[in-house]
């Protein structure tokens, strides 16, 4: 009995708690009492413990001080979240949640603060059940959020809702008005619609035959689905597009995902090819990762003299990052190009370092 006492005692000393000072000394005067000829080494082990326990403790108080002076200012809460994450001494996943729960207490309607949050516990405690109530208050607190409309409807399809429910949850999030206005929160959550309709067909049931889909198993189920999932991105499209007519996504994200679909899997390259031109090449702008996708499109699919003509078109706008394009250039025309296809490249890249150059001397 004694023996489980003090393993018992000595097992507290593994985590940091209020009381860990007063247990200390309970200890001392328990060994005195009842083993105090093993004493110097049973406190030699005890305080061992005790110090990591009394300095892991002293840096926290540190933490909660400043949070203190600074009327639990979030820039300081975070902070104190990166040491518990990062923390050597004594970690511990209850304390870094708790954390969190002070934080969204008093800034609940900070968006990023609940993202952190809810990544977090993706990270650590992933658990459908258990994240979609704070799945569920993340929106609550922040319905004009895509970010959390997005995480709560991956949250209903990780705990198998139906997909009325999670459709309906997309549904929901489309009528806030705010949300509506944010193109990048409705990027964000239409993509994710995407995702999840993409997601609910079986891919490995499929063969594809000259841009014909033959369904192989499930045949009612799949084209349903593919159907759903093709409207979801017509639909995307056009909510952009009324929402936002002057001011697309720079990255056309719905327009690249929808194209890769297309192609990739569905092996119809006329339709992967009619995005690229009708929806993304009449307004290509500075985005140098659409074009170079668009690029790789027509490359995947042998068309060299179109990747060049577009690589032209590309390199006179005033791009993001006018050197990646440039590089990734050369080495397609080193790689497949002719000689003249490799000369062109060559005096237009030199045309555009100069005028790059140019540009950074008048600045």
């Amino acid at each position: 009995r004694k023996g489980i006492i003090i393993i018992d005692t000595l097992l507290n000393f593994e985590y940091i708690y209020i009381a860990s000072e007063e247990t200390f000394n309970n200890y001392s005067t328990f060994n005195t009492n009842f083993d105090n000829q093993n004493y110097e080494e049973s406190m030699l082990k005890a305080n061992k413990l005790y110090s990591k326990i009394k300095a892991a403790a002293e840096v926290r108080d540190q933490f909660e001080l400043q949070l203190k002076q600074s009327n639990n200012a979030l820039e300081d809460f975070y902070a104190y979240i990166g040491y518990e994450k990062s923390a050597w001494d004594k970690y511990s996943l209850n304390h870094t949640r708790n954390l969190y729960e002070r934080a969204v207490t008093i800034y609940c309607t900070d968006v990023g603060l609940w993202d952190n949050y809810i990544t977090f516990l993706l990270e650590h405690v992933r658990l459908p059940a258990f994240l979609q109530s704070i799945e569920y208050r993340a929106i609550r607190n922040c319905p004009w959020s895509g970010i959390l409309w997005a995480h709560y409807a991956r949250g209903l399809e990780a705990n198998n809702a139906d997909k009325e429910v999670v459709i309906g949850c997309f549904d929901t999030a489309l009528s806030n008005k705010n949300l509506l206005s944010s193109l990048e929160d409705m990027v964000i959550l239409l993509r994710a619609k995407c995702d999840y309709l993409r997601r609910l067909i079986d891919w490995s049931d499929l063969v594809t035959t000259n841009m014909l889909i033959i369904i192989l198993i499930n045949s009612t189920a799949s084209e349903e689905y593919i159907t759903d999932l093709r409207i979801a991105f017509e639909e995307a499209l056009m909510y952009l597009n009324e929402r936002f007519p002057r001011t697309p996504d720079p990255y056309y994200r719905i327009e690249r995902y929808y194209a890769f679909v297309e192609h990739q899997l569905l092996d119809n390259e006329e339709k992967a090819r009619e995005i690229w031109e009708e929806r993304v090449n009449k307004r290509l702008g500075r985005s140098t990762d659409a074009w170079l996708s668009y690029i790789e499109f027509e490359r995947s699919c042998g068309n060299i003299q179109k990747c060049q003509s577009l690589y032209k078109q590309a390199i006179i706008k005033n791009l993001d990052d006018p050197q990646r394009l440039t590089n990734v250039w050369l080495n397609m025309v080193h790689e497949i190009g002719t000689m003249d296809m490799l000369q062109d490249a060559l005096v237009k890249v030199k045309q555009k370092e100069n005028a790059l150059l140019h540009q950074w001397q008048v600045k």
